[in-house]
């Protein structure tokens, strides 16, 4: 039951622990090289948007650096659907506020409130996780009844 509750969320750890691993070992390779220290910021520097046309390899290649640049809103948006269809609890209910909130705004104005949206993300994901698992058993209150269960 318990794996059951938790396997989304040792996904994220999990995923979010090899991204950084892979950093850190990029920085290292790249210092000891002599190399720049900083990310590159496109996986095919060479292919620019006249290259997309040339055939379906090179237009691959720009979706792959561009694609979220150009549709960034739009996977968010995505993400935000499927944690409402696969929840289905009371924190869908808030997200779906919120994904009623972005579809009814301009561009713009998302891109002005999207770091109270990150912020609400960042503060709900440890919360909920905190529910599933239960707090530390220092924090719970002892029985102070004398009442054995």
């Amino acid at each position: 039951m318990l794996p059951d509750l938790l396997k989304g969320y040792i996904g994220i750890v999990t995923v979010t622990t090899f991204r950084k691993i892979i950093r850190i070992r990029q920085w290292f390779y790249r210092h000891n090289k002599g190399e720049s220290l900083d990310t590159p910021q496109v996986m095919f520097p060479t292919i620019t948007r006249m290259d997309a046309d040339k055939g379906l390899p090179e237009c691959l290649k720009f979706l792959f650096n561009y694609g979220f640049y150009k549709f960034g809103l739009e996977i968010c948006l995505i993400g935000i659907v499927t944690l409402i269809g696969t929840r289905l609890d009371f924190y869908s209910v808030l997200y779906s506020i919120w994904l009623l909130l972005f579809f009814s705004l301009k561009r713009k104005v998302v891109a002005r409130i999207w770091p109270c949206f990150r912020t609400f993300a960042i503060i709900l994901l440890p919360i909920q996780y905190a529910i599933v698992v239960a707090p530390p058993s220092w924090l719970c209150i002892g029985n102070t009844l004398g009442i054995i269960h």
